[in-house]
């Protein structure tokens, strides 16, 4: 069973074996090969996201304002330019991370890595996952559709709540969604 788990990498596997073959005839080790993989798959969403107008219009907005305020400092000496945000500073303003700040993002960026590395491979047994149905229960057959090209007998049932609320507000109507798979596994 598992909880608001969207697969992910699913249309890289080939792109992941034809980095590595490439990088191990370049005799680079199992790191650089990851590395090499990574910058590629990077290249290739990107690539994919300049596609779509939604994802670029905003980015090109923010670019340019970020521009025009640079641009209008250099003019004028009482003007400051905007700065774009530093990603770190959300660990900052996030309260749920204390003094070991640096160790945490740290260990989010491996777990990042490895999130993007990760290829899953099919599954032949029975898979039930829960999609919580606020938030990604709006695309529940996209969710559906991509469960069944990994599991084919894959179910997909929706959890009440949002991607936190259904793992701390909603956990008792969680478990007893738990409980109910489980109880009809023993059957």
């Amino acid at each position: 069973m598992l909880v608001d788990t969207w697969p992910s990498n699913i249309g890289f596997g080939w792109t992941k074996s034809a980095v590595e073959l490439c990088a191990s005839l370049f005799g680079f080790d199992r790191e650089k090969q990851l590395s090499a993989f990574l910058d590629f798959r990077a290249f290739l969403v990107r690539l994919r996201k300049t596609v779509r107008w939604k994802l670029v219009a905003p980015y090109l907005r923010r670019k340019w304002r970020h521009l025009r305020s640079r641009a209008a400092a250099m003019l004028d000496a009482n003007v400051k330019p905007l700065s774009e945000p530093d990603p770190k500073l959300w660990f900052a303003r996030n309260r749920t991370f204390g003094a070991d700040m640096d160790r945490r993002i740290k260990n989010s960026d491996r777990y990042r890595r490895t999130l993007k590395t990760y290829i899953p491979t099919r599954y032949s047994g029975t898979l039930t996952s829960f999609c919580p149905s606020e938030g990604q229960g709006k695309h529940l057959e996209a969710f559906r559709r991509v469960w069944r090209q990994l599991a084919p007998d894959a179910e997909i049932a929706l959890a009440p709540g949002n991607h936190l609320s259904c793992i701390t507000d909603r956990v008792e109507d969680l478990a007893s969604l738990f409980r109910e798979r489980l109880s009809s596994c023993e059957k």
